[in-house]
């Protein structure tokens, strides 16, 4: 197996990890806090620390994590654990690696990089899952009249309302969109790099995803018989 492929496999199995609920939610706190220690996480998530620790074991396996103490003692609390600076790595891809392969490779590779965008959307399934019983959890509360303090509530939700553009666009416009998407990305990665520089443990409380997805292909898949209709335009005889 090719090195890109090896990476690629590493990358599914990442995030076939993060498929599972209760391991998403370890990693996005550890992405939003930083470094948690077993009790920390224990406070944050609401479950044993016998049950975190298993989980925090098959990252460990992966590779995407490390541990260190929070102080000199002993005790299991003072474990702590962080995601390595690397790890947004693994789930990205340089398309140009794949280029530079042989045909047989590349077809190894495109295997592991459908798994992987294929695992990538249950993630976010699950990420929009999360948000959406939270924001049920909202309506209930206001249904039963919960909320205690409704000035405090409104200025909070007010400060902190999600923001998304649902865009519909051509072929043009989609060049565009990836031209600007490459200076987006540098930017982003500056701003990012000296927030780091300043501060190696910082919070991340904000979740962004910037996604382009092939609508009209995957129009083309019928989800009541599983059948493609036509899988992408080259094989399209008409």
């Amino acid at each position: 197996m090719n090195d890109v492929a090896k990476k690629l496999r590493l990358k599914v199995e990442v995030m076939k990890l993060l498929n599972t609920v209760s391991c998403l939610r370890i990693m996005l706190i550890l992405l939003v806090y930083g470094k948690q220690s077993l009790a920390q996480l224990k406070e944050k998530i609401g479950r044993s620390k016998a049950t975190i620790t298993h989980h925090m074991k098959k990252f460990e396996d992966l590779g995407i994590i490390k541990t260190s103490r929070m102080d000199a003692r002993g005790s299991i609390d003072a474990k702590a654990y962080e995601i390595i600076p690397d790890f947004k790595n693994l789930i990205s891809l340089d398309m140009e690696d794949i280029k530079l392969l042989s045909a047989k490779e590349q077809k190894e590779v495109l295997t592991f990089l459908v798994i992987r965008d294929k695992w990538l959307f249950e993630i976010l399934r699950n990420v929009f899952q999360l948000s959406s019983l939270y924001y049920e959890g909202l309506i209930e509360d206001f249904l039963k009249f919960k909320i205690t303090n409704f000035d405090v509530f409104k200025k909070n939700y007010m400060e902190n309302l999600p923001k998304c553009d649902l865009l519909f666009l051509d072929e043009n416009s989609k060049k565009k969109y990836e031209d600007l998407w490459v200076k987006f990305r540098e930017d982003m990665k500056n701003v990012l790099d000296a927030r780091e520089n300043n501060d190696k443990n910082p919070a991340r409380p904000y979740f962004m995803v910037n996604s382009l997805i092939p609508l009209e292909e995957i129009l083309q898949f019928d989800p009541e018989t599983t059948k493609f209709i036509r899988f992408f335009k080259v094989f399209d005889k008409d």
